[in-house]
């Protein structure tokens, strides 16, 4: 585990406030990943600056052999954590002292890089508000059947029980490096808040530039 500062930061490591964990989960080779450009910026930019509209600072956690590349790409000062697999990235940047400081901590997918500053801000006031945990969420509005292993139709779930969950998580930072969401509040999500996977994502995250504020 090495931390660094990313070569866009030369401020002083502030304390305190809202601290967003982003870790890069590299994608396999032909996939749109966190260096895909989005009208000439990657979509790595995207994410980090709609992070800072409403955090106070950014650790970034990245493999060791791609970070010098991911930081650039984070367009913006950021912390840059060494950290080969995305899953342990909360316990390292905890054991790193990057988060002990924070009011509240998020962790988020770089691959949802527009999700509103509205939705961010929720998370962030729910566990101000006393929430252990807060997620954003919609609406499944498909029908959800359940199959068994031969494919064939065993049953129909409910949807009023149900809901697609969207980032960042916040937490409460002494319930940190547990990043479950047992018990998590909810708040509304946003459908800007989709998640790059494929080439049909792009094109609607491309889209999105064109309504910032929604669908016409």
């Amino acid at each position: 585990m090495t931390v660094e500062d990313g070569p866009a930061n030369v401020k002083a490591r502030p304390t305190g406030g809202a601290v967003a964990l982003v870790a890069v989960d590299e994608r396999p080779a032909g996939c749109p990943d966190v260096l895909t450009p989005i009208r000439g910026e990657p979509v790595l930019t995207h994410a980090v600056r709609g992070l800072l509209a409403v955090v106070d600072r950014v650790v970034l956690a990245a493999p060791p052999d791609r970070s010098e590349a991911y930081s650039r790409a984070a367009g913006a000062p950021v912390h840059v954590l060494h950290c080969a697999d995305p899953g342990t990235a909360a316990r390292l940047a905890w054991s790193a002292g990057l988060l002990a400081d924070a009011e509240v901590v998020l962790v988020h997918d770089p691959l949802r890089p527009f999700v509103p500053a509205e939705v961010i801000r929720a998370v962030v006031d729910a566990v101000r508000r006393g929430a252990p945990s807060a997620v954003p969420v919609e609406p499944v509005t498909d029908t959800i059947k359940a199959v068994d292993a031969g494919g064939t139709v065993t049953g129909t779930h409910d949807r009023a029980v149900l809901r697609v969950v969207q980032s960042p998580h916040a937490f409460r930072p002494d319930l940190l490096p547990a990043t479950d969401l047992d018990d998590a509040w909810t708040v509304p999500g946003d459908p800007r808040g989709i998640r790059l996977t494929n080439p049909f994502d792009l094109a609607v995250l491309d889209a999105l530039l064109d309504h910032p504020e929604g669908a016409p």
